[in-house]
């Protein structure tokens, strides 16, 4: 199973972050969408099914109103910002840094200690606000605007020179970030669907319990055989099923118990219990309880079962040769 991985972009940084997917060959499916700028309140449809979601910005600050999937955020570190600025030294010496509100302050002080200048930058909390930014620095003769690809594309168009904050190594990163997250939670989903489906098929009743041996988990059949519903097994101790000294080898000594006869609602099974480590430490129980009747049943089924189709033999008669006339008398006989 593929990790999916939902992007959410437009424009320049769409192109940036294609070209970025592209040169990483990761065996992940993306899907690039800028559905969320024409419509805040619902996550796209295209995106439902992302493990992970990536996006910058504003769009992260709607993402999070709409959505309880992981979202990774793209933002630019001070080396993106250093090196953006480095770079505009020939068009404007008085650039403007236009960033999210929630992104570029923390980081604008830490390059104005640096650098020992006066940083100018300014900071949108809607798409609208980015217009009014830069037609004010326009206004005031500054000439380039560092920021997002969103930035950049609207100073272009209203005559002033936009600096790209974000390099492709930087976008990379980020996206190797999505990538790891969604792959884990993949793996992870995918061994819980294996569980479940041994939980529901299994023909054993299964208790998982915490390091106290009180019940986290169980199956349907271990509810049945407990004779007590889900809502009511879940968090009950172990000891209220199984003696409590029967149990000591398990809590106390870490030792599992195997074959262990016990009768419910007047049907005889048998139980193992066995204690899961972590670091040395008892942190989980788990108990497996089987039908004795069934083991029966399975057991004439299996006997059954090599009587029908009969026995075969490993060797025959005419494996043997001898030259005794003896055993070449007994042959004729069995024969």
């Amino acid at each position: 199973m593929k990790p999916l991985i939902g992007v959410i972009s437009i424009g320049q940084m769409s192109r940036a972050l294609i070209k970025a997917i592209e040169s990483m060959n990761l065996n992940a499916d993306f899907i690039i969408s800028d559905a969320l700028v024409k419509d805040e309140t619902r996550l796209p449809k295209e995106l439902a099914k992302s493990d992970v979601l990536l996006s910058s910005g504003y769009l992260v600050k709607a993402l999070r109103r709409i959505t309880d999937k992981p979202i990774i955020k793209i933002e630019p570190s001070m080396f993106d910002i250093l090196l953006s600025y480095s770079n505009v030294s020939s068009y404007d010496d008085a650039p403007v840094i236009i960033l999210p509100s929630e992104t570029g302050a923390p980081v604008i002080s830490q390059i104005q200690n640096i650098l020992s200048v006066n940083i100018i930058a300014d900071y949108y909390d809607t798409f609208d606000d980015i217009n009014i930014l830069l037609e004010h620095y326009k206004k005031q003769g500054h000439k380039c605007v560092i920021g997002s690809g969103l930035v950049c594309e609207r100073a272009n168009s209203i005559g002033m020179k936009g600096i790209f904050v974000y390099p492709q190594e930087s976008l990379r990163s980020f996206i190797q970030l999505a990538f790891d997250t969604a792959t884990s939670i993949c793996k992870k989903l995918e061994i819980n669907q294996q569980m479940s489906t041994i939980f529901q098929y299994s023909h054993q009743g299964i208790l998982f319990t915490d390091e106290g041996g009180r019940i986290s988990i169980c199956n349907a059949l271990a509810e049945k055989i407990l004779l007590t519903e889900k809502k009511n097994l879940v968090g009950e101790k172990l000891t209220r099923f199984f003696p409590e000294e029967t149990l000591e080898p398990v809590m106390e000594r870490h030792e599992p118990i195997k074959h262990l006869m016990c009768s419910f609602g007047g049907e005889q099974y048998v139980a193992s219990i066995v204690p899961i480590l972590s670091k040395g430490d008892l942190s989980n129980i788990m108990v497996n309880i089987d039908n004795v009747r069934y083991i029966q049943n399975q057991e004439r089924h299996i006997r059954h079962e090599l009587a029908r189709q009969g026995f075969v033999a490993k060797y025959h008669f005419e494996d043997y040769d001898s030259h005794s006339p003896m055993f070449a008398a007994m042959i004729k006989i069995a024969k």
